[in-house]
């Protein structure tokens, strides 16, 4: 897997749009320029944040629009170095997400 890029896995049963935001540098408070793609229901798809001198996922929004009115929303964004977020960002070269009531549950993989 290239540096910089991860695979999102949408487990939900509605389309998600996700918004991948890489960091510059090692500081979570330096963030690159988003990137936004949709990904639809049993989809496994690579995105591309960053690059090798900028591989590290700083944050990531997860959005559907449930059946009816719903719209759900959540957004993960690393503070600290070797938070339990970044070790989910940035230890796995997938991102594995399913539905949870009215959020969403995110898992890595390799």
């Amino acid at each position: 897997m290239e540096q910089g890029a991860k695979i999102i896995q949408n487990k939900t049963t509605e389309k998600l749009m996700i918004t991948l935001t890489g960091r510059i540098g090692s500081n979570p408070d330096d963030q690159g320029t988003p990137v936004e793609e949709s990904v639809d229901v049993n989809e496994s798809k690579k995105i591309v944040y960053g690059n090798d001198q900028n591989p590290y996922l700083n944050e990531m929004q997860i959005e559907m629009k449930a059946k009816g009115e719903d719209y759900i929303r959540l957004s993960l964004r690393v503070l600290e170095t070797g938070s339990p977020v970044d070790s989910l960002f940035n230890n796995n070269t997938a991102l594995i997400i399913t539905e949870a009531p009215f959020s969403f549950s995110v898992e890595g993989g390799n």
